[in-house]
């Protein structure tokens, strides 16, 4: 059984398969992540490069070539997310910010986190203005410090230019309830989705979670997760000339395989043993079976409205593939129940 208790193949499609992955692209102009912010409850502090090695890190310009690239690969993904911290970019890196302000229509904000939200606010509210910011999460101890009205005045300050989705508590077990409530309330009224966590703990492992459900493009580099995309040691998956629309789809299946058979290794649940054994990925193929790459996808409508497959009842067929002789699908899984 998988953790939620459904077989292992329904887990997979729902929560690690291509649906879930193609949904959000995350996306940087540096080589790897880092943020300055030094939020007390950070959770990816202990994956960053030394602020000293950051450099290396830097490209030293967006070319016309890579800008054509990214904007091909974007026009498969629902929301193409920045992860970048923005204030280091405008600072540190002014010849990659001017790509930002000129494009700040195409992309989400990812998320903001306690000090974050201070340090971007002046950007934010006066000089870039994305589609929204998918996530802020505040801490308890972080407003109980700048206090709620401080805090409260900068949500409506930023979210009147770059609306909010999602405020996500972390609530210190032994306060009273007044900051929640308080908080809870104004995401009521501002149409805020709302959600409280009760401890650090359930908090970033959350928020690991969900980071891992995405790829991570930084600048010419694809990752499977939020750590490889993080920390120096990090290896990609793929580079951007890897992007071919059909080949990138069992590119894409291999690296999440292979990320879950690392969490199985320090796991003893059985679906990610299930996952390495019974799951198998066809580089060639020609079909894609509609659970694997459902309907609502962009990048189902992509192919399809690019002329790269053709729609059937039961998924997709591929152009370039379908005469291979007989169906091939993208995925199946050795046990056939």
């Amino acid at each position: 059984m998988a953790p939620d208790g459904t077989h292992p193949k329904n887990y997979f499609l729902k929560n690690n398969g291509l649906g879930r992955i193609l949904y959000d692209l995350n996306f940087s102009v540096l080589q790897k992540y880092r943020c300055f912010a030094n939020c007390k409850k950070c959770y990816t502090k202990d994956f960053w490069i030394p602020s000293s090695q950051v450099k290396n890190f830097i490209s030293s310009s967006v070319a016309s070539g890579i800008q054509r690239q990214w904007f091909e690969i974007f026009n498969y993904f629902e929301m193409v997310s920045i992860i970048d911290d923005l204030k280091f970019i405008k600072d540190e890196a002014p010849h990659l910010w001017p790509f930002y302000i000129n494009h700040q229509d195409v992309f989400y904000l990812s998320s903001l986190n306690d000090n974050a939200i201070i340090r971007h606010l002046p950007i934010l509210t006066k000089e870039f203005f994305p589609k929204g910011i998918h996530e802020v999460c505040l801490s308890e101890e972080f407003i109980l410090r700048q206090g709620i009205a401080v805090i409260i005045k900068m949500l409506i300050e930023i979210h009147v230019r770059v609306p909010i989705q999602k405020i996500v508590f972390y609530r210190l077990p032994s306060e009273a309830m007044g900051v929640e409530a308080e908080l809870s309330h104004w995401c009521a009224d501002n149409g805020v989705s709302f959600q409280c966590n009760y401890s650090v703990e359930e908090s970033v492992s959350q928020s690991l979670a969900s980071r891992s459900q995405s790829l991570f493009l930084m600048y010419d580099q694809f990752y499977i997760d939020l750590k490889m995309a993080t920390t120096a040691s990090g290896k990609p998956f793929a580079s951007l000339e890897n992007f071919a629309p059909v080949s990138f789809l069992p590119i894409v299946l291999h690296a999440r395989r292979d990320s879950l058979a690392l969490v199985g290794k320090h796991s003893e649940h059985q679906y990610y043993s299930y996952i390495r054994q019974h799951l198998n990925i066809y580089d060639g193929y020609n079909f894609i079976p509609m659970p694997v790459l459902p309907t609502f996808t962009k990048y189902y409508r992509a192919l399809v409205s690019k002329g790269l497959a053709v729609e059937t009842k039961y998924g997709l067929l591929v152009v370039e593939n379908q005469n291979l002789g007989g169906i091939k699908p993208l995925i199946d899984f050795k046990d056939k129940e």
